[in-house]
């Protein structure tokens, strides 16, 4: 788990971008759950439809679907594990040393091509990375559920579990599902941010935060285990 988070760590320092919040100390500008904000002008679906449809130079074409990951992977430059990983130019630069692209449970691409067990992929969100493009196991996609609404249904494995949150995924999946699905602004959720606030938290009553709008303007949102029965968003 620790790995995933790294990844996802260097994902952002590759966009060159600081997202205001981290697990350990999120910012005392960030707002709570009660402030009302205007939703994100780049939802999942709209980064998605900026990517252009693809003619296949292995395979055939894909669903054209925008899917989920399972577990993690670095795309290869063709379908076969012997593929190159794409390297990650920005990152490598910054931190010295080489760095490939990574998608894991955080990420969402979308389906261009098929050829024989893999699919090529295009990130869709973090939307910083859409121009990474290549190569996937199929069997690490799956399928999005959403609401009547149009709203992404998120599950627990959508998350990167701690030590912390691990001990209350069931109440976390169903909180952050209501915060997606009720509070304004929040319909897309950064799942990766998911922690323990160590400055609302006291002993026996733990509180959470997730981060809303990542794609635009990115805020915090805290809430309690317990909110996952409570009517209302937290």
């Amino acid at each position: 788990m620790r790995k995933l988070a790294q990844a996802a760590v260097l994902l952002f320092l590759a966009a060159w971008i600081i997202l205001p919040h981290t697990k350990n100390n999120p910012p005392p500008n960030s707002i709570s759950a009660p402030t009302a904000l205007m939703p994100s002008k780049a939802t999942e679906t709209t980064i998605a439809s900026r990517v252009p449809a693809s003619t296949c130079s292995i395979g055939q074409p894909g669903s054209g679907d925008v899917v989920a990951i399972t577990g993690e992977f670095a795309p290869r430059t063709a379908p076969s594990n012997e593929g190159q990983k794409i390297k990650n130019e920005k990152c490598s630069s910054i931190l010295g040393s080489i760095h490939y692209h990574q998608i894991d449970s955080s990420t969402t691409v979308k389906q261009l091509c098929t050829e024989r067990d893999w699919s090529e992929v295009q990130i869709v969100t973090p939307e910083w990375l859409t121009h990474v493009r290549g190569w996937v196991p199929t069997k690490i996609l799956r399928g999005i559920a959403r609401t009547s609404e149009g709203t992404r249904v998120y599950v627990e494995t959508d998350f990167i579990w701690d030590d912390d949150t691990s001990k209350f995924k069931p109440q976390i999946v169903a909180v952050t599902n209501k915060i997606a699905q009720e509070h304004p602004g929040c319909s897309d959720l950064e799942t990766a941010s998911v922690a323990m606030s160590p400055s609302h938290s006291k002993p026996g009553d733990p509180v959470f935060f997730v981060t809303c709008n990542p794609s635009a303007t990115p805020f915090n949102v805290w809430f309690r285990p317990d909110d996952a029965g409570s009517t209302g968003t937290p």
